[in-house]
């Protein structure tokens, strides 16, 4: 069996990961490349990078590989119409379950006495909520 890979590859601004031997143990190892972009779309790509945790050379490159894969498309799906209910339908579902173990996990919390990790929770998951409704404060 493969040798464990640490899953937790953090990338640095530049785009390098932190964990320069992480690469050793995948099948193929990630080579510097040159892509050349704007001032301003540089600016674009770093804000939304940002917005999501992640560094500017990692969004390129995950949305690239995506796109190359067919794993993001521009192109609608030729079922939407169809498809649209039941995505709407597991999103329900995993709703659903997602409440039930939030609830379970902070009524623990609270007879731990874990009020205020409990509520930097809240304030993350407000914010998270805001940012996809398309609340977000720049």
């Amino acid at each position: 069996m493969a040798e464990e890979i640490e899953t937790d590859l953090t990338e640095t601004e530049s785009g390098e990961t932190e964990n320069k031997n992480a690469g050793e143990n995948l099948s193929e190892r990630r080579l510097p490349r040159s892509i050349r972009f704007s001032d301003a779309e540089w600016k674009l790509i770093e804000g939304v990078a940002r917005e999501r945790g992640m560094a500017a050379a990692e969004l390129v490159r995950h949305v690239s590989v995506g796109f190359a894969t067919g794993k993001f498309s521009t192109t609608p799906r030729s079922d939407f119409p169809t498809f649209l209910p039941e995505m709407s339908a597991q999103i329900e579902r995993i709703y659903n379950g997602v409440y039930l173990l939030a609830t379970l996990k902070r009524d623990q919390m609270l007879r731990e006495g874990r009020q205020e990790e409990l509520d930097k929770i809240i304030e993350h998951t407000r914010k998270s909520k805001d940012f996809f409704q398309g609340n977000a404060s720049n």
